[in-house]
C-alpha cells in the first residue's frame, strides 16, 4: 500500500484547487498532480502543466484518471503501482 503526503495546494479559486501529492512504498515514489473541482470531480494527471492546463478548460489534456467520488479517488491512489 502506498503513502500519501499532499507537498502542495494550489487554490485557483475558493472550491477549485491542484493538489502536488507524493506516493511512496517501500521501493519507489511518484508525484501525481489532482486537478480538484469543487469536491465532486478529481482528474489525476502525471504532469503538473496538463493539471494547469486542464483547470483552465483546455480540453486538449488526457488525465490518467479521473473520478466523482473522493473515496474512489483516494482508492485509485492507495492501490496505484509506482
Amino acid at each position: 500500500m502506498n503513502t500519501l503526503t499532499i507537498t502542495n495546494v494550489d487554490y485557483l479559486r475558493a472550491n477549485r484547487t491542484i493538489e502536488t501529492i507524493q506516493l511512496s512504498n517501500n521501493d519507489s515514489a511518484k508525484t501525481f498532480f489532482i486537478f480538484n473541482y469543487e469536491g465532486k470531480h478529481f482528474r489525476v494527471f502525471e504532469n503538473e502543466g496538463d493539471a494547469y492546463k486542464s483547470a483552465s478548460g483546455n480540453t486538449n489534456t488526457k488525465a490518467l484518471a479521473e473520478f466523482v467520488k473522493e473515496n474512489k479517488l483516494d482508492k485509485f491512489l492507495e492501490n496505484t503501482i509506482l
